[in-house]
């Protein structure tokens, strides 16, 4: 039997500030994450992904399983990478933090922008 997956997303300020992922009921995982709607695409330009092309390309190892079970998007094949239809979470070294990007049919970023300031699996400590 597959897992029962809920996602609770808190905000502050009207911004989207931590998600909370429960599996079966459980905490499973807390992210704090910030998001910068600055370039996202608003309600008047139609952002065109094809859904069953979507997928994961996480270039940060310690995140990869944990994204993967959380989002229940396939993982790219590294022998056919692409940039369109893609959820892409990569090392922002600007911002010295994870960040999350999504790309539309044409490989074109839409927005937002998610930083993962910090994460933590149930039973972790600290």
């Amino acid at each position: 039997m597959e897992a029962a997956w809920v996602l609770v997303v808190t905000e502050r300020d009207g911004n989207p500030s931590g998600m909370e992922v429960y599996q079966d009921g459980e905490l499973f995982t807390s992210l704090w994450l910030t998001a910068d709607l600055d370039g996202s695409r608003g309600k008047k330009e139609r952002v065109k992904m094809k859904k069953d092309k979507l997928h994961l390309r996480c270039e940060v190892d310690e995140l990869t399983d944990l994204v993967h079970k959380i989002f229940s998007i396939p993982l790219e094949d590294p022998r056919n990478p692409s940039d369109s239809n893609l959820l892409r979470i990569s090392f922002n070294k600007q911002k010295s933090r994870p960040l999350m990007e999504f790309f539309d049919d044409n490989a074109q970023a839409t927005g937002p922008r998610i930083y993962l300031q910090e994460w933590k699996l149930a039973g972790d400590r600290g």
